[in-house]
């Protein structure tokens, strides 16, 4: 079964290559807008497998609102549900800390994973190299309720 957890100063590396890898050759993304700068207070989570970087998500502030992005699964193991329960992870870790509101500029993927645990599209879709981004928000109060709600199910 797979980890989702923080990720330790020294497997900062391992992720830097993986989130640059999936964004610059699976979507065109310039490797120099793929890191998350330091002024912007990153932190970062990874899912592991049997001691293996198998995805990532990063959190970070930005003009005061908190963002969620850089978001990985590795190809091979995509559709299940990995992201899900990485994003989920995040969520739960986030909301626990004082964070009200999470931000997000997704592709379709993400945005039905953050659909699905209770957010709502706050923009217009837009294009980001070739592909549609929309811009996505998930409160505290919308995630915890539809975790009730999947609770009582």
């Amino acid at each position: 079964m797979a980890e989702v957890r923080r990720v330790e100063k020294h497997e900062m590396q391992t992720v830097m290559e993986k989130v640059c890898g999936v964004f610059s050759s699976e979507q065109g993304i310039p490797v120099e807008l793929i890191p998350v700068g330091e002024e912007y207070n990153p932190q970062w989570w990874g899912v592991f497998q049997d001691n293996r970087l198998i995805g990532t998500a990063a959190m970070y502030v930005e003009n005061g609102e908190y963002h969620m992005g850089r978001i990985t699964v590795d190809r091979e193991l995509r559709g299940q549900r990995i992201g899900s329960a990485l994003i989920e992870a995040v969520l739960v870790d986030l909301f626990g800390h004082d964070v009200q509101k999470v931000f997000l500029d997704a592709r379709r993927t993400t945005v039905n994973i953050i659909l699905r645990l209770g957010g709502e599209i706050v923009g217009e879709e837009h294009d980001f190299y070739g592909e549609p981004c929309t811009p996505i928000a998930i409160t505290k109060e919308q995630f915890q309720n539809r975790q009730q709600q999947a609770g009582r199910q």
